[in-house]
């Protein structure tokens, strides 16, 4: 099973709400397994990609035709049956949705390329949409984005998803991250009124809110046009129908913040905190149900343009003796903010750098900072030599490469030595103020310290640690000057 298939198993999040129903990618074995459709598929095998995609090819149309004909086995229409008489599905109108086995992996993402039919009716429909499904594998477009990825024709099999259809007043995709620029701390909302098919298509400009992963306060909001929205049409399908609302925002403010929540769970239960997830969604006007998550394959590498064509090298060097151990959830992702904001405010005041620059995540549950980007921003904000900065991070990293040339120009040597003698004044005016700030800070950890955390109801555990997560990001400036002082 996929991602569509593949997530109602994982325990970590059953208390989110999930569609039902996956039949198994051993159907599509036995159907594809006929001599019939096994001859069609090696003749297809043969032919070279270009061919396939100059026209309708005639093999494919005999081998869709062939599939979609094929008499289900008499064992899985009574499973079926079955399963809709006791899911309360056989009358009422349901999504049948392709889940295939190497869809949505790590490296790979078929999104929108295998079939998904909405608000189907009965037995016979459900049928015919489930074979449609197994078709969908043999596109022109399926098998030339199999090739280039390197998924054998054989390899690929096909699960189906057959849910209870929504009735969604609102849906769309949400990101656990940016999509469009990389960004590792921002959470991605994409929403228009109706089924998610509009926006997942791509056939409207869908509202879309931005929001800080950590804090989930919103950056920025669009509303976008909205023309029109994908609704089930009685009797069977959809249809689309023209918005009378479309300058108004499809979800409230705390419907984007549950949202946002609901996407961060689902990145740290399948993503394990780490491979960020591209999920689909929809709001039934009680609460969110998710339809599918899928890890996001492909996101722009940020780094600084001058060192981007040398190998990104990441190291425990410096964490593996702080942090040694795998963590909780809640430690893990106040960590990770912790750890790259105190990393980020080192340069601040005297060389600014991009906000959205990552120096630490996780990999296998443990930290690991980037040395490349480190080697390369204390060298070209203050001067400070890559080898010099190595032995301060544990000593057994590859040094960057740094052009002659770029070292010697005049120009930005003197600037970054102006930057130097910034920084060490910055320092010395917080060395002054040192015994006020730590006695400050010692105070309000001895507050709440004291603080009897059993007590506090869910929603003022959640306002609590929003507060020490806030005044410690606000604390980090001081703590960076401080400690440098003292190297």
């Amino acid at each position: 099973m996929a991602a569509k298939g593949g997530i109602w198993p994982d325990s970590t999040i059953t208390v989110l709400r999930f569609p039902r129903g996956v039949i198994t990618a051993g159907l599509y074995r036995i159907i594809a397994g006929s001599e019939n459709i096994h001859n069609l598929i090696g003749r297809i095998d043969a032919l070279p990609t270009n061919e396939l995609m100059a026209t309708e090819n005639p093999l494919l149309t005999k081998l869709h035709a062939a599939i979609v004909a094929t008499p289900l086995p008499v064992i899985f229409e009574q499973t079926l049956t079955e399963f809709l008489d006791r899911e309360q599905l056989a009358d009422r109108p349901v999504a049948v949705r392709s889940s295939a086995t190497q869809e949505d992996s790590g490296e790979a993402s078929f999104a929108g390329i295998h079939d998904t039919t909405l608000n189907i009716h009965g037995h016979d429909d459900i049928e015919q949409a489930i074979l449609r499904c197994f078709a969908s594998l043999w596109s022109s477009r399926a098998i030339a984005y199999r090739r280039k990825m390197k998924i054998s024709s054989y390899q690929i099999a096909c699960a189906v998803v057959i849910t209870e259809m929504v009735n969604a007043e609102s849906a769309g995709i949400a990101f656990s991250c940016d999509p469009v620029n990389g960004r590792h701390d921002v959470i991605t909302i994409n929403a228009n009124y109706g089924l998610g098919e509009s926006v997942v298509s791509g056939t409207v400009e869908p509202d879309q809110y931005r929001l800080n992963r950590f804090s989930k306060t919103e950056i920025d909001s669009q509303i976008g046009q909205k023309q029109q929205r994908c609704q089930a049409k009685p009797g069977g399908g959809i249809e689309w129908v023209k918005n009378t609302d479309s300058h108004q925002a499809c979800l409230n403010e705390c419907q984007i913040q549950l949202l946002a929540r609901i996407c961060d769970r689902v990145f740290h239960a399948l993503g394990r905190g780490e491979q960020h997830q591209d999920i689909e969604w929809a709001f039934d006007g009680n609460g969110f149900i998710l339809l599918q998550a899928r890890p996001v394959t492909a996101l722009p590498k940020i780094t600084c343009a001058e060192i981007r064509n040398q190998p990104e090298i990441w190291s425990n060097g410096n964490f593996r003796d702080a942090v040694p151990m795998v963590m909780s959830r809640l430690v893990s992702e106040f960590s990770d903010h912790q750890i790259n904001n105190i990393l980020h405010r080192n340069f601040d005041g005297f060389y600014p750098i991009d906000p959205a620059l990552r120096f630490a995540r996780q990999f296998q549950g443990r930290f690991y900072c980037n040395v490349s980007l480190m080697q390369w921003l204390w060298f070209d904000s203050v001067e400070f030599p890559p080898d010099k900065m190595n032995i301060s991070m544990g000593g057994h990293q590859p040094l960057l490469r740094i052009d002659e040339e770029y070292k010697k120009g005049l120009g930005r040597k003197m600037r970054r030595i102006w930057r130097g003698l910034k920084f060490f004044r910055m320092i010395g005016r917080y060395r002054k103020q040192a015994d006020a700030i730590i006695k400050s800070e010692t105070e309000f950890a001895e507050q709440y310290r004291q603080l009897d955390y059993h007590a506090l109801s869910d929603q003022e555990l959640v306002d609590t640690l929003q507060l020490l997560n806030n005044h410690l990001t606000d604390y980090n400036r001081a703590f960076i000057m401080l400690t440098s002082r003292k190297r």
